[in-house]
């Protein structure tokens, strides 16, 4: 009788173990979907009329050549249009964008703002067509700008 009580119980351990294993499982894809959800959220305005379109409010991803970096939270720049992967075009398309304390820095830091840095900006349009930057990737010396 002993070994039937141990034979159920070991089973009960197994089932446990293997519906933990399944439930850490879908958490984990959940997890990954979640992420993946926000890093595509926005649209990536990568012509000057995609922009030019984007209402104010709207969360938007571009990327632009830095014109003028005066060292404060501000700076200019111009729209670039994505032809590939490291390949960019200028656009005739200024911008201007600000960014704050809460701004995120990838592969970079606010120093490497300086004229001719290429960036990746999410952010937020403002009433005043001005982009309030959520987060700025440093692209510099992986893409090429014609």
């Amino acid at each position: 009788m002993k070994n039937v009580s141990d034979l159920r119980r070991a089973g009960r351990v197994w089932i446990a173990l293997i519906l933990t294993l399944l439930i850490a499982m879908i958490v984990v894809v959940l997890v990954a979907a979640q992420r993946d959800r926000e890093m595509s959220s926005g649209a990536a305005a990568s012509t000057s009329q995609q922009f030019s379109q984007t209402a104010p409010g709207t969360k938007t991803k571009v990327v632009v050549q830095v014109e003028k970096a005066t060292g404060s939270a501000t700076f200019s720049a111009r729209l670039l249009e994505k032809q590939s992967e490291r390949v960019y075009l200028r656009t005739s398309t200024p911008l201007t964008i600000r960014s704050d304390t809460s701004t995120k820095f990838v592969m970079g830091q606010p120093s490497d703002l300086r004229p001719t840095a290429v960036v990746h900006v999410t952010g937020t349009v403002g009433a005043d067509r001005q982009l309030n930057a959520e987060q700025i990737a440093i692209l510099t010396g992986y893409v090429e700008v014609r």
